[in-house]
């Protein structure tokens, strides 16, 4: 099984490639630190426990729960210590998985640490930290991208954004574009109501703030404020574009292992 940039995400290509993104992708590393801190394992018995699925007829229990649902990996834990894992489809403790949409809990982490820290300023408004970025995003503050309340309404699904991540193949003679490039070229409609509105553009744009508000690259700032600290057990990985912008909305890879350190 292999996949390319045309189908990586669909099945049943997506099952080799989640977990084989670097061989598809660019990507940045995130540094292990020199002094890792592995979780303890005392696993529990899940045995007892059932689900019910509108779509079958009685009750599975956990593990057949997972494989139905064709999950590639959980890892549940009590107290800080490893309580239960399960990994399937090619998977394994040290197997890679891309994060997907998940990466935006990831990118968040990092927005509260430098908030914390003073170094980002939740209040202030976008273009403080990327005067570039898209008139749409005139008057919005740093909190209400954290919050998706931007007003700001676009369909991630578009071929435009995805190519602009390095995603997506570039079709005929279709011109390159990157992350930056579109975040500052963005178009659309606005909600003066600044609803909740989810939309991955956000994100995408949050990692370009962090990196401004930091003078780091992203993968370099996590490993500063979260692997370090936390005693990662390996290095990570985030997708980038052609110029090395990283995906914060949804290209983090990490081992399937690092779930659970970050987790506790």
């Amino acid at each position: 099984m292999s996949a390319t940039l045309e189908d990586w995400r669909t099945p049943p290509h997506n099952i080799w490639a989640f977990h084989n993104v670097d061989k598809l992708i660019a990507t940045h590393t995130i540094p292990k630190p020199s002094n890792p801190s592995p979780l303890k394992d005392n696993l529990k018995s899940f045995d007892t426990f059932t689900l019910q699925q509108q779509d079958f007829p009685s009750p599975l229990n956990f593990r057949a729960f997972l494989s139905h649902t064709n999950t590639d990996g959980l890892v549940i834990l009590h107290k800080g210590a490893i309580a239960y894992e399960y990994y399937a489809n090619a998977n394994a403790t040290s197997s890679k998985h891309i994060l997907m949409s998940m990466s935006k809990s990831l990118t968040g982490l990092v927005a509260g640490i430098l908030s914390s820290r003073g170094q980002l300023d939740l209040t202030a408004q976008v273009k403080k930290y990327v005067p570039s970025a898209s008139k749409l995003y005139d008057n919005v503050t740093v909190q209400e991208v954290l919050d998706m309340r931007t007003g700001v309404k676009y369909d991630d699904n578009t071929h435009a954004y995805r190519a602009a991540a390095g995603w997506n193949p570039l079709r005929g003679d279709e011109e390159a574009r990157t992350l930056h490039s579109f975040i500052e070229q963005l178009d659309g409609d606005v909600d003066e109501r600044r609803g909740f509105n989810y939309s991955s553009v956000n994100t995408d744009l949050l990692g370009w703030i962090l990196e401004a508000a930091s003078g780091k690259g992203l993968a370099e700032l996590i490993g500063e404020v979260l692997w370090k600290p936390m005693g990662a057990e390996s290095e990570a990985w985030v997708t980038v574009d052609s110029e090395g912008s990283p995906r914060a909305a949804g290209g983090f890879v990490l081992l399937c292992a690092m779930w659970r350190g970050l987790g506790s």
